[in-house]
């Protein structure tokens, strides 16, 4: 209520409408979140956390290739930015581009070592990839961060059975 009022008595307020784009967005009004973070961005158009946001809108509505686009246009403006680097992973590993997600869940692990989605996601594609152990490494640290996480342990486990079987 409070966004919406501020948006319709401010409606030159990026804050506002970035803020009621997020709470939109967070209860599943993709649409109505996307135009907020749309007149976000024409008002402000050099905030990181808009595009990320929009990029997840869009994502949601299965427009990965725009999504793709926002994210790494928050990247640009802010090489640091946790959430573009994890979604623009995301997004990058739904479209088949691998390599290039393995290389932003880098990014975000670099920036917060104990991501746990960060971990679990990456080892999912690295053993795809045949990459056992490091698969492995990386299930392995998500249960320190976060102990009996269940799709954590049935992926070590089923990591680790690769290696004991050779499957």
């Amino acid at each position: 209520t409070l966004w919406r009022d501020t948006v319709a008595k401010s409606p030159q307020s990026w804050m506002a409408a970035d803020n009621l784009g997020s709470v939109l967005g967070a209860r599943g009004e993709t649409d109505a979140a996307i135009e907020l973070f749309e007149k976000a961005l024409k008002l402000k158009p050099d905030r990181a956390n808009s595009y990320c946001n929009l990029g997840i809108c869009l994502a949601q509505k299965g427009r990965q290739d725009d999504a793709i686009a926002h994210y790494k246009e928050a990247l640009r403006l802010d090489p640091n930015h946790l959430e573009a680097h994890y979604n623009l992973a995301i997004a990058l590993a739904e479209t088949g581009m691998f390599d290039e997600s393995v290389r932003h869940y880098s990014e975000a692990l670099r920036i917060w070592p104990d991501h746990l989605n960060s971990h679990i996601n990456l080892g999912v594609i690295e053993a795809r990839q045949g990459k056992i152990d490091d698969a492995i490494r990386h299930f392995s640290e998500a249960l320190r961060i976060r102990p009996g996480h269940p799709e954590a342990s049935y992926n070590l486990q089923k990591a680790k059975a690769v290696v004991a079987h050779g499957y």
